[in-house]
């Protein structure tokens, strides 16, 4: 069952992000599943094998009202997959928006020198409406998530959630580059 087709269950889906590759993206679909660990059509294993195939390694996308909700979900489903091409992912704005951000570093310490992925933002833990803000923005302390980042031997990408952060794309670009200069750990 393809993505928004009619019976699709985001709440059951394995987001997977796709690392570059010389291969075309339009080589991929993605499917739901369930074998104990989503539901749908094409199982995770197959999907890793597929990925490793193509040289991309993937990750479950932890997202508030998914299956895989949060980097502990993430790393669940990937221990369970147990696949090289497979590895959890740690998005900090879900890990507030499921509740979870009280043990942020917690839950970045368990998860993150397995994460293929780390998307990160601004946040003020202390309102709902500001778990998405520009880099550099709120008062959850982001210099030293990324220390701890760095401390655990975390090597792959970090990636800033832009989603609904209002402004100019460029303009935010630019901020959030220059706010992710001066968090850089010494």
């Amino acid at each position: 069952m393809r993505t928004g087709s009619p019976g699709w269950n985001r709440a059951a889906a394995l987001a997977v992000w796709i690392a570059a590759s010389a291969a075309p993206a339009a080589e991929w679909e993605f499917f739901a599943f369930d074998n104990g660990v989503g539901r749908g059509v094409w199982p995770p294993e197959k999907q890793a094998a597929t990925l490793k195939e193509l040289g991309y390694d993937g990750c479950n996308y932890g997202h508030m009202g998914f299956y895989a909700a949060s980097a502990a979900d993430s790393l669940r489903i990937a221990k369970k997959v147990a696949h090289p091409a497979v590895g959890p992912s740690y998005n900090l704005c879900h890990e507030f928006l499921t509740g979870n951000g009280d043990k942020a570093m917690e839950t970045l310490r368990a998860v993150g020198s397995e994460a293929l992925r780390v998307s990160i933002n601004g946040v003020d833990p202390s309102d709902k409406k500001r778990f998405i803000l520009a880099l550099g923005e709120g008062s959850f302390d982001i210099a030293a998530f990324l220390a701890e980042l760095k401390r655990i031997g975390y090597k792959g990408p970090v990636g800033h959630q832009f989603y609904s952060i209002p402004g100019e794309p460029e303009v935010n670009l630019k901020k959030a580059m220059e706010a992710w200069r001066k968090l850089q750990p010494k």
